[in-house]
């Protein structure tokens, strides 16, 4: 990077992105957990997708985003 250059915005929130692996402690359904702070969040909750156990409350500041990246195997019994 050249002296005194400014970074591309873009690359800027990438900067302030926070990722990480969530799992499901009811049902193991694996998540990617991503925290932006340049971003405004709201508060609220976040419950698996899978069995609808509440995994994690949000008070709305950074923005937070979940993905499914591991679906649990179901029981047929």
């Amino acid at each position: 990077m050249l002296h005194g250059a400014k970074m591309p915005r873009s690359r800027r929130i990438l900067s302030r992105m926070l990722k990480s692996d969530v799992q499901c402690p009811r049902c193991e359904a694996g998540y990617r957990r991503i925290e932006v702070e340049s971003l405004p969040g709201r508060p609220g909750e976040f419950r698996c997708l899978v069995c609808n156990e509440v995994l994690e409350r949000y008070s709305g500041t950074p923005y937070v985003a979940h993905r499914l990246t591991v679906q649990p195997e179901k029981m047929f019994g």
